[in-house]
């Protein structure tokens, strides 16, 4: 959660929250090869005061369906990534 955290903390826009008709979504974007996943926010927890009081968990739920992209559909880039930690150390 620590990885999830900071993403929210420091890359803000890494996810979009906008309203599309009667419901609220969230939509992340993949920097490396630009496919994008969209989601309602729960249903029926949609209103914008919802959203404006869970924004950051709203944010690290978004996160969360990055990083399990990168990770499946990017694996090479978190073997890189860990070649260099390990380089680092």
């Amino acid at each position: 959660m620590d990885t999830h955290a900071h993403m929210v903390d420091t890359h803000d826009d890494l996810v979009e929250i906008y309203r599309g008709g009667s419901k609220n979504y969230y939509k992340v974007t993949c920097m490396v090869c630009g496919e994008s996943h969209q989601s309602p926010i729960k249903p029926g927890y949609s209103s914008d005061a919802f959203v404006k009081e869970y924004n950051r968990e709203i944010r690290v739920v978004g996160c969360d369906m990055l990083l399990s992209h990168l990770l499946g559909a990017h694996p090479d880039l978190y073997m890189l990534g860990d070649t260099l930690d390990k380089e680092s150390q």
